[in-house]
């Protein structure tokens, strides 16, 4: 009885002490190195891809267009999130009072959401100039856009 009691807890020890009874990695240290800096590498990129695949803070690589209208309008869902616009000029220039900072943040879901900035609701300034807008949602989804 004290024969099998010592071999299980030296099995249990031994098991305890080497991880995982199948390797991770390769036995050779050459090929070994490698895998572990390729492990690290994906890692270390993991907050890159994750703000790439949601186009987290991405510029907008849209064409500038003109616009005929006077209001921007949105179809967007961020009932529990946060959505703001900003529009740039053809050079990705922030148009002072249109900001992010300007914008009054959208939170719920509508269809045809209204956007506006603080003391400027309207684009119509902005009617002789290429512009681009640039959208910053915050657990949002937007649907669509338009200017009317």
């Amino acid at each position: 009885m004290r024969r099998i009691f010592l071999a299980s807890v030296a099995a249990v020890a031994l098991v305890a002490n080497s991880g995982c009874l199948i390797p991770m990695y390769s036995a050779d240290p050459a090929r070994r190195a490698q895998e572990l800096i390729f492990t690290s590498e994906d890692l270390r990129t993991f907050l890159d891809e994750w703000e790439r695949i949601w186009f987290l803070d991405q510029p907008s690589h849209l064409k500038p267009f003109r616009t005929h209208g006077t209001q921007l309008h949105v179809n967007a869902k961020a009932e529990f999130g946060r959505l703001w616009v900003a529009v740039l000029d053809a050079d990705h220039t922030p148009i002072p009072g249109c900001t992010r900072d300007d914008c009054q943040v959208m939170q719920a879901d509508a269809v045809d959401h209204r956007i506006a900035w603080m003391g400027n609701a309207s684009l119509e300034r902005l009617k002789v100039r290429p512009i681009r807008l640039r959208f910053y949602l915050e657990n949002a989804r937007l649907y669509s856009y338009r200017i009317v």
